[in-house]
């Protein structure tokens, strides 16, 4: 037996669903000292004493008249949490039978509820009460004999049995000895997002999952409940009362504390008519209360009033009126208008010596989204609050971020913080099965932060959260991971081995192509097998990430290639797979696949020469925000975005240098970001100029879209701003065109209305793929009597026809048409294009 030697969890003994019908009696509802609905470990604890002796007398002769079973396997198990101090073997024949357990009677009901069999026959049981342990501390001991618990109450057997499933391998549990403990005493979820609440199935299955991993708090506080914050007055309704009741109860028998928050600060009187309010806030409280919730918060975080007098008033007397006149109730929970560092003024200073000393007060950190919370900083709040504070952590939340997916593990919180805090709870994504992969590592961290590793633990939380894709889930995490808590830094499995490609050291493009197509794979996995409920939640991010993978996988043997036919065959599969993503605004790895991509996308189009999309580079006077680079606005990619780190003030420009006078046809420039649409300019002017000092007009910006016509001649095309902004600047795309003209007899029957300038604009990424009603039964007309080749890149073949016609109108044989096409012209008049009717793609029409 080696000490944390913990491996991968294959297996859990029964099923939870049928372990449900097995919990009417609640035993383990609301812990030891508050909130406890029945207790009765503490009063039977001479009845447990007895049926220990009974049961080992039983065991010992159980050992003499019964062979045990023996298995020779090797079990494979990992605990998460990560107990504090835990021996465990992985040799099969130390451990027990899993197929049926004999506990005492009273704990039936969470030995069910964790999925195990009980009755009479079964591996013997024990449990012991010790006053000396901690509400959720405990002991476990498990030989291939028996299984013995020691805790102080309910709370703390729950936690062991919670450990005991984990163990469970193969139908044996593996032999071991814990002792175990939390170092941070109330950890979980805080649902306080903005946008779409979750659902109330989703809620049940939370309050299941939490008990699991030993997450025992929840705070119910949807913005998007009404009766939560705006309508707070209000009494909920007999059939909503109904489903609280459900989540209620449903939360007790995982051993979750329901904390019901409600936010009246928005208009709650505190002069004049406040016992009126007060009386209604009560008797709202009062309501939630009969149905067994014995925790309670006042949140008076994002409102415009700053009454530190008022709200300590109010907070206080709540503990005072309420929590203390109703019997089991916890301390109240509140969190103040100016709830982070980067909030604070006077009001704090103010308000802090008026708050009741044990009323818990929450905290985000230096700021609303904090990159970590320090040592330094939790010193400096407790010591103006008078008190630990309770982390309200706004991580994996994405409410504000909606093109974003936060998978990657807990991070940046130090092992000290459990010193300074009175709990900590988690604010998710409105995504809430993909948050369990992050909320599994803060289970870990909480509890045992001491042992905590991010990477073991996200690895352990995605075999539990899909076993059977794991791997792929994974490969998403790692895409999705970039956030301000890691330094915005995704894909670590890949970072490395690009950097090595790009620094063409022996071996690094096999390795990494080798890396890309397992991750391929992996994903591939992931979309087939992926639970229902959470591919809803991960289809956008998982099929960009295919098509990002896949087009990377593409690239590099468009690298390797050794012919031009093999190297545009793997272009335009790079081009279908990237292109694939243009309408998907999901965020996938920004700092690691998006510039790989995009620095394939230039070689890529090397391939094609000259055209009407103008290269250039961009420069701005403003500071760029993370590696939201200017690069991004001339990518053709409208995915990727320049951001700058600052909100434009009157002057600012944004100038893009052609590299030479060039007949220009027209601008377009794509601002804001669906998941930050106020990201725009709103006062701008574009400009042009051939020497960077006198500008002429071309156009004020149209919102988030501005496309303008025009025929002029200019080297340089700039936004200008005309006033302050009020919000950070997003430029998507600044897409400036040179003239397009056909040459010699070459023609078009289709009408002007038909752009056909993604045909010669030099790059591959512009499909030309008009809607088949604008060009069915229509034909394009090249004039190839100069040529001597035309080489055609396509990204779907079906609906046309190409051939080539001599001076005389004499028809050739049809081309033979895939992904790339050269065709011989010498001597040729024509190169015929007859659209059919079916959605053309063309890339591209290079005439040599």
């Amino acid at each position: 037996m080696k000490k944390n030697n913990f491996k991968n969890l294959r297996g859990r003994a029964g099923v939870v669903i049928c372990a449900l019908l097995l919990c009417a009696v609640m035993l383990f509802a609301y812990g030891c000292n508050s909130n406890i609905i029945e207790d009765t470990t503490g009063a039977q604890s001479g009845e447990t004493e007895a049926r220990e002796s009974e049961t080992a007398a039983e065991t010992e002769e159980q050992t003499e008249t019964e062979a045990v079973k023996e298995y020779n396997g090797t079990l494979s198990v990992d605990v998460r949490p990560t107990p504090v101090s835990a021996v465990i073997s992985d040799k099969g024949e130390e451990s027990a039978d899993a197929s049926l357990l004999s506990p005492p009677d009273e704990y039936d009901g969470v030995f069910a509820l964790f999925g195990f069999k009980t009755g009479e026959g079964g591996l013997p049981v024990s449990v012991s009460i010790d006053d000396a342990l901690g509400e959720e501390e405990y002991k476990l001991k498990v030989t291939k004999q028996n299984v013995a618990v020691t805790a102080s109450c309910g709370r703390g057997v729950f936690a062991a049995v919670s450990t005991l499933a984990q163990l469970v391998c193969d139908g044996r549990i593996a032999a071991a000895e814990i002792e175990d403990k939390p170092a941070v005493a109330y950890r979980g979820v805080i649902e306080g997002f903005y946008g779409t609440a979750w659902t109330n199935k989703f809620r049940l299955d939370l309050f299941e999952f939490m008990g699991k991993y030993k997450l025992n708090t929840y705070i119910y506080a949807p913005k998007d409940d009404p009766k939560h914050r705006s309508q707070w007055r209000s009494l909920y309704t007999s059939k909503e009362i109904t489903v609280m009741t459900e989540l209620v109860e449903t939360a007790i028998k995982n051993n979750v504390r329901f904390v019901y928050a409600i936010s009246p600060g928005l208009d709650i009187n505190l002069k004049s008519g406040y016992e009126a309010d007060f009386d209604k806030l009560v008797a709202k409280c009062e309501s939630i209360y009969a149905l067994g919730v014995r925790d309670f918060a006042i949140l008076l975080d994002d409102i415009p009033t700053l009454d530190a007098e008022g709200h300590a008033m109010l907070c206080n007397d709540f503990q005072a009126k309420f929590v203390k006149t109703h019997e089991g109730c916890s301390n109240l929970i509140m969190i103040t208008p100016e709830f982070c560092q980067a909030l604070l003024t006077g009001y704090t200073n103010e308000i802090a010596p008026l708050i009741d000393p044990d009323i818990m007060i929450m905290w985000t950190g230096d700021y609303v989204l904090p990159q970590s919370i320090t040592e330094g900083s939790l010193k400096s709040i407790t010591k103006k609050l008078e008190r630990s504070v309770y982390i309200w952590w706004n991580y994996p939340v994405n409410d504000t971020m909606a093109n974003e997916l936060f998978m990657g593990p807990c991070v940046s919180l130090g092992d000290t913080l459990h010193k300074s805090v009175s709990g900590l709870v988690s604010n998710p994504m409105n995504q809430g099965y993909a948050s369990e992969v992050p909320l599994i590592t803060i289970a870990d961290y909480l509890w045992n932060p001491f042992d905590y590793d991010p990477e073991s633990s996200v690895r352990a939380a995605v075999k539990l959260v899909e076993p059977e894709c794991a791997d792929g889930l994974y490969a998403l995490m790692d895409l999705t991971r970039n956030t301000a808590i890691n330094g915005n830094t995704s894909t670590f499995s890949l970072k490395d081995d690009i950097k090595n490609y790009k620094d063409k050291k022996d071996g690094a493009a096999k390795e990494l192509l080798s890396k890309l197509e397992k991750m391929k794979e992996d994903l591939t996995v992931l979309s087939e097998k992926c639970g229902k409920r959470l591919y809803s939640e991960i289809k956008p991010w998982l099929e960009k990430s295919i098509s990002y993978v896949d087009a990377a996988v593409a690239f590099l043997r468009f690298e390797s290639a050794e012919s031009d036919a093999e190297r545009a065959e793997y272009a335009m599969t790079f081009i279908k797979s990237y292109s694939s993503t243009e309408k998907n605004n999901s965020v996938v790895s920004p700092d690691v696949l998006v510039p790989f991509l995009s620095e394939a996308r230039s070689k890529i189009n090397t391939l094609t020469g000259g055209g009407t999309v103008v290269g250039g580079k961009l420069t701005s006077t403003l500071q760029t925000y993370a590696d939201y680079v200017p690069a991004y606005a001339l990518d053709n990619d409208p995915a990727t975005f320049f951001w700058t780190a600052g909100a434009p003030v009157k002057g600012s420009t944004f100038t893009v240098d052609l590299g030479r006078e060039t007949e220009i046809s027209g601008v377009r420039l794509l601002m804001g970001d669906d998941a930050h649409p106020d990201d725009y300019m709103r006062a701008g002017v574009i400009e042009y100029s051939s020497d960077n000092k006198n500008y002429t007009y071309l156009c004020d910006t149209t919102g988030r879209t501005t496309e303008k016509s025009a025929s002029f001649t200019a080297r340089y095309v700039r936004l200008r701003g005309k006033q302050a902004e009020s919000y950070w600047l997003i430029i998507s795309e600044f897409e400036i065109r040179a003239k397009f003209e056909f040459k010699g007899d070459s023609s078009f029957d289709g009408g002007s209305k038909v752009d056909l300038s993604p045909l010669f604009d030099g790059s591959l990424f512009t499909v030309f793929s008009p809607a088949p009603s604008n060009v069915n039964g229509k034909t394009l007309k090249l004039d190839a009597a100069e040529s001597d080749a035309v080489k055609l890149y396509l990204t779907e073949t079906n609906g046309l026809r190409v051939y080539t016609t001599d001076a005389d109108g004499k028809q050739g044989e049809d081309v033979a048409l895939s992904s790339y096409v050269e065709i011989d012209v010498k001597g040729k008049k024509f190169l015929i294009i007859e659209f059919g009717n079916v959605k053309p793609g063309i890339a591209e029409i290079v005439m040599q």
